[in-house]
């Protein structure tokens, strides 16, 4: 190891850059138009570099990167249109040390072995008993202090963390906190695009949807929930605006009328329709459906039909059928 690092420190002065100009076709972190090429595709132009990632991520927090991703932009990683990562582009990467296809660094480096890259990774990650004492005891005690945003926060952190072999009572625990303080919350943000190092295949499945919501409207309807972020978990799947609204036969649900923001777009397995209490959710200002499989068998309900003084109350509707 310390052949390695003697190796590193020697190479060339890119392995801590200075902030460096990047010009690409997708929009990225923080960067501005720099017009059109030749083939009229839209470029964009901005700054990175370690420099401007610490500077980015230390901004107030509507100013910071929304996730990892936009953060290794800011450090010149390109994302390909398949969602590919090619570090190659990025600040220091030729500072690494080199691994071959068995996980084994370079002998040029002076080491004989090393580690896979996912041992690697994993070596950096908490065990599933320090993030349940820590999130689980955080949520607990931000619950008895009247914080109930905050604990439904920590408990979905604890969830999105989790290993698989902790996920069953991170799910139960989350469960529990909705059914018996989900009338109190405001806020319901498990979106990917904001979480981006949560583990996808922790909110995989119908059961964890049904689960979820069932437990929402279990004692209490949720009154006071205003923002209900699920976009980006590509995993998700089930019914779940049926379930969200409580739409089954005889429930004599009136949606949730202080709700404000719906977001589901990008969840590819999220499926059924949009039923029609929808039209009793008299706040609602954003419906982002966009890249869900729905029927779209109710969408006239909440455009086209609903009473006249509730004829506008959307005031971005974004459908994607």
């Amino acid at each position: 190891m310390k052949n390695a690092l003697g190796a590193a420190i020697t190479r060339p002065a890119d392995a801590i850059p200075a902030p460096f100009e990047l010009v690409r076709k997708h929009h990225f972190f923080g960067a501005e138009s720099a017009g059109k090429d030749s083939f009229g595709t839209e470029m964009w132009r901005g700054s990175c570099g370690v420099g401007c990632m610490l500077a980015a991520i230390l901004e107030e927090v509507k100013e910071r990167p929304p996730s990892a991703n936009e953060c290794l932009e800011l450090l010149g990683v390109k994302f390909d249109d398949g969602g590919r990562v090619n570090f190659a582009s990025a600040a220091g990467f030729s500072a690494l040390p080199v691994l071959d296809m068995k996980g084994r660094v370079s002998a040029a480096l002076g080491m004989s072995s090393f580690g896979t890259v996912d041992s690697i990774t994993a070596v950096s990650e908490h065990s599933d008993e320090d993030v349940a004492s820590t999130l689980g005891g955080l949520a607990k005690a931000l619950v008895l202090h009247g914080d109930v945003d905050g604990s439904v926060a920590a408990a979905s952190e604890w969830l999105g963390v989790v290993s698989d072999r902790a996920r069953a009572q991170a799910i139960d625990a989350f469960c529990s906190l909705l059914k018996r303080h989900g009338d109190a919350a405001t806020t319901l943000n498990l979106s990917k695009a904001t979480h981006g190092h949560w583990r996808e295949d922790n909110f995989a499945g119908h059961s964890l949807t049904t689960r979820m919501f069932e437990a929402l409207w279990k004692n209490q309807p949720p009154e006071q929930l205003q923002f209900i972020f699920l976009d980006g978990q590509r995993r998700i799947e089930g019914h779940v605006i049926e379930l969200l609204l409580n739409e089954k036969e005889g429930a004599g649900t009136e949606g949730i009328p202080a709700l404000r923001e719906l977001k589901l777009n990008a969840c590819p397995l999220i499926d059924g329709s949009i039923p029609s209490s929808i039209e009793y959710c008299a706040n609602l200002r954003v419906l982002d459906v966009r890249g869900c499989c729905l029927t779209g068998v109710c969408v006239c309900v909440c455009v086209c039909c609903v009473p006249p003084p509730r004829a506008s109350m959307c005031e971005r509707l974004l459908f994607n059928f």
